[in-house]
């Protein structure tokens, strides 16, 4: 397991983590290699014991998904019959290379395998990264017959179909988990080479505003190469420029099924940093220059990015609740939604 579990951040084994989970980018193939010697595969992938959980050696306090598959299976939803999960590697999932190392097959095949054995269509559910995850699945990689046949809907929870500057914010400046032995600074050093976290970053006909202030100049959601350019980040500038023209060419284009956006305003939600001190922001911290009502990670525009979709025959459908950006997989009213959507 590599995300996360507490005993690999024990002193003197986290550098060892952090060396060998830290995939590496080749700008000349584009593609993501991990530390020689080193193999990742999803766990249980089709099952849910995956995804359950992050950290089996704590207990309910790393719980994350088992809430929600607990609430599923409380819907008469079944592991292995109704009910599947599909695990990824994040540190290298990006919607091109997604396409180039099985990931969108392996989805195809088990959306296919859930279909033939229930005999009804699926519904797709992402949260978080998941959502654009599989948005781009259905609309980059399956036809319309394909998606006509086997996939019921295509359930977004608190998806950031826009992108975050949170995620532009981290791979400058590094984040706080508040655990022993990661620092900003070595968190950083982890983040910006991430395909997941360059594939966060705001993006899209929503994306028109300023993402990072440096005492240099702005950078909006377009300039943000040339930000981590600056910063002497080349193998991030790479990242962010080899992800920014492809999705800017996908973002308007719907999934083809009908879909459910479910997604909460009740946060205020940074849409602009400052960084005082450049790239050596991840010892004194950012400041944030403006927010929009959002989840508190995703802004209002990201979550419904589905505004500016290409139009589709099938219906799109919004769901607002209070719950902030993580705690929506934990909240009855979000519960409630997906039942009305999923118990036949």
């Amino acid at each position: 397991r590599i995300w996360i579990r507490l005993t690999e951040l024990a002193p003197e084994i986290i550098d060892c983590f952090m060396q060998t989970m830290t995939p590496h980018f080749d700008s000349v193939s584009e593609s993501y290699k991990n530390c020689e010697g080193v193999e990742v595969r999803p766990r249980d992938f089709g099952g849910v014991s995956g995804i359950y959980e992050l950290d089996p050696d704590i207990g309910s306090k790393a719980k994350i998904y088992g809430y929600l598959i607990d609430a599923l299976e409380g819907m008469g939803l079944k592991r292995g019959e109704t009910l599947f999960g599909a695990p990824y590697d994040w540190r290298v999932s990006d919607p091109i290379t997604n396409h180039q190392n099985g990931q969108y097959a392996a989805l195809q095949t088990l959306t296919e395998t859930a279909f033939n054995k229930t005999g009804r269509r699926v519904h797709l559910i992402g949260h978080s990264l998941g959502s654009p995850l599989i948005h781009m699945f259905l609309a980059t990689y399956t036809t319309q017959e394909w998606r006509d046949r086997y996939v019921a809907s295509f359930i977004s929870l608190a998806g950031p179909l826009g992108g975050s500057s949170d995620a532009a914010e981290f791979a400058y400046c590094g984040m706080d988990w508040r655990l022993p032995g990661l620092s900003k600074a070595r968190l950083r050093d982890f983040t910006k080479n991430l395909g997941s976290i360059g594939w966060m970053m705001p993006f899209g006909p929503t994306a028109t505003y300023t993402v990072v202030s440096t005492p240099q100049r702005n950078y909006t959601a377009t300039e943000l190469a040339q930000l981590y350019l600056d910063a002497g980040e080349t193998d991030t500038a790479a990242i962010v420029k080899h992800m920014q023209g492809y999705l800017n060419k996908w973002a308007t284009t719907p999934p083809g099924v009908e879909t459910h956006i479910v997604y909460s305003l009740n946060q205020s939600t940074p849409i602009t940093f400052w960084e005082p001190q450049g790239a050596a922001c991840a010892k004194d911290g950012s400041v944030v220059l403006e927010a929009r009502p959002g989840d508190g990670t995703v802004p209002d525009i990201s979550l419904l990015a589905h505004e500016h979709w290409q139009p589709q025959a099938q219906p799109i459908r919004t769901h607002q609740v209070l719950s902030d950006h993580a705690s929506v997989i934990n909240d009855p009213a979000a519960y409630d939604i997906l039942r009305q959507i999923v118990v036949h």
